[in-house]
């Protein structure tokens, strides 16, 4: 038995039933917009995420309910880019103590990859950040890390960037009232440098300005020329409505320009931040706006490679586009990028997504993603894949417990063949 199951005995027949399946070639659920590939284990999971960690295979995590039913644990495999499962499914995270939650992931020039997130009680104060580095094959390098040094209260939703060196960043929100008055730097966005075997570099720094505005949900990207952005959601307790702020970084923390913020409509609530990097250095960034007159939908801005803004705001969303929410946003290996959200349609909660070129054209027409019926389909999330392709992964709540879909696209919208 590969030893990876064996963290987790117990679940030994719940990985055997998660063999993926991919109904390519006409069978099964396929259209000319990607086919449908499916994990059909029966538990509770989310928060989705993958990246490409060589040309042919990709790191997936998500969090998911151990046994007890109760809480979640981080679970780990590794995928070709026709859908074929190559690893086993297992636990990521060694510490099993309460619950493992938020998984991010990303690659490493040297083949690794790394996984982060937010464990409860493991820093003995709350949430902390860890994480833990895997070969390529999905084993084990070392062993699990903390990442935040600041351990009074609450610190969540980790996100993680690679770096040119080699090496990683993680961005993370501290949430603590009194850390600024305690003499630490206040609650807020921070941040922590790795080398490529795991190391700390420097120590952990803040990345916002303006802590009386309460940040929360960070979103990070590696931007082609070695630095990096972080955005964030800040909930100010004079106004009635959450803003998004970002702030360009180098690879040592230090900050780039001036803290930004993204269209100051008064009358917009902006939430779920999500950013991907642009050929040639810039970046995008979407989100989810509110407005008081119900013109509710994804909106999308793009910047240039010095932080200027280059296009929109522009609305991302048309189907249905009141309804439109959790909004996800991925470069992808053509200069391009898409954007996939759900809406709601006749039958449902669906997954749609819009392909762009860089300067934000529309490329094409928006289309639906997921492909069934008499179900809602939920927290969309996007990895690109080699030649223009990606896929979308969502998950689906029918009947009565979350399932997880993915449709693979070349840049046509066809299936993707290598």
């Amino acid at each position: 038995m590969d030893p990876r199951i064996g963290w987790l005995p117990s679940l030994l027949a719940v990985t055997v039933i998660a063999t993926i399946y991919c109904e390519a070639q006409g069978k099964g659920e396929c259209d000319s917009g990607g086919c449908l590939v499916r994990f059909a284990m029966p538990a509770l999971r989310s928060g989705f995420r993958a990246t490409m960690i060589d040309k042919k295979t990709l790191a997936v995590v998500w969090d998911e309910y151990r046994n007890d039913d109760v809480e979640y644990e981080v679970h780990l495999l590794l995928m070709d880019t026709k859908g074929e499962q190559i690893s086993p499914q297992f636990t990521a995270n060694t510490w099993s103590t309460s619950e493992q939650s938020s998984p991010e992931v990303a690659p490493l020039p040297s083949g690794d990859f790394v996984v982060v997130w937010q464990s409860r009680g493991q820093d003995l104060d709350g949430y902390g950040i860890f994480g833990c580095r895997f070969d390529k094959e999905g084993w084990w390098v070392g062993n699990e890390f903390q990442i935040n040094t600041w351990t009074t209260g609450e610190q969540e939703s980790p996100q993680i960037a690679s770096l040119l060196d080699g090496g990683f960043v993680v961005v993370w929100v501290s949430l603590v009232g009194t850390r600024w008055t305690e003499g630490g730097l206040g609650s807020g966005v921070f941040g922590q440098r790795f080398d490529f075997l795991g190391n700390r570099v420097g120590s952990e720094f803040r990345i916002n300005s303006r802590p009386e505005l309460h940040p929360d949900s960070p979103a990070l990207a590696s931007l082609w020329d070695g630095t990096l952005v972080a955005l964030w959601v800040s909930y100010q307790s004079e106004k009635p409505y959450a803003r998004v702020f970002g702030q360009r970084f180098g690879m040592d923390g230090k900050k780039i320009g001036p803290e930004f913020q993204l269209v100051s409509n008064p009358y917009e609530r902006q939430e779920a931040v999500t950013v991907a990097p642009l050929t040639g250095g810039g970046f995008v960034v979407t989100w989810r706006g509110y407005t008081d007159d119900y013109e509710n939908g994804i909106y999308s801005e793009i910047f240039d490679a010095s932080g200027n803004k280059s296009a929109g705001p522009f609305k991302v969303s048309s189907v249905n586009a009141d309804s439109a929410d959790q909004g996800f946003v991925s470069s992808l290996s053509n200069g391009g990028f898409v954007v996939a959200w759900t809406a709601l349609s006749r039958t449902g909660f669906k997954i749609f997504a819009q392909r762009f070129y860089p300067d934000g054209r529309r490329k094409g027409q928006e289309f639906l993603a997921s492909m069934r019926v008499g179900e809602h389909q939920i927290e969309p999330s996007v990895a690109p894949l080699p030649r223009g392709g990606f896929v979308v992964f969502w998950s689906w709540d029918y009947p009565h417990s979350y399932h997880i879909d993915m449709r693979w696209t070349d840049r046509v919208g066809k299936i993707f063949e290598e």
